[in-house]
């Protein structure tokens, strides 16, 4: 599963990310999924993740730390600049 969301990750261009799945971010997450906007999900949490895949199907997530700068950097929501140490954060929607 993990390398089928790598793949589908890949290719969502710049759309939702939610970092977090807890009651607030799954209250979120449902209402973008009836919305039909392709999204992704970071969360730490097995128990959240499969929760939503249990309620909404086949999700994409990345089962990490929504904290965690290189999560972010690697999920394209920050980037790092050539000239400075500190991820400047890459404009897409937020939640």
């Amino acid at each position: 599963m993990e390398n089928k969301n790598a793949k589908r990750i890949s290719e969502i261009n710049g759309d939702i990310i939610i970092a977090g799945a807890g009651e607030t971010g799954q209250y979120a997450i449902e209402e973008i999924h009836k919305s039909g906007e392709p999204f992704v999900v970071i969360e730490s949490k097995y128990e959240n993740t499969k929760e939503l895949a249990y309620k909404l199907g086949d999700i994409c997530y990345i089962r990490s730390d929504g904290t965690d700068e290189d999560v972010l950097i690697n999920a394209g929501i920050l980037i790092r600049l050539p000239y400075s140490e500190i991820p400047c954060l890459h404009v897409r929607k937020w939640i």
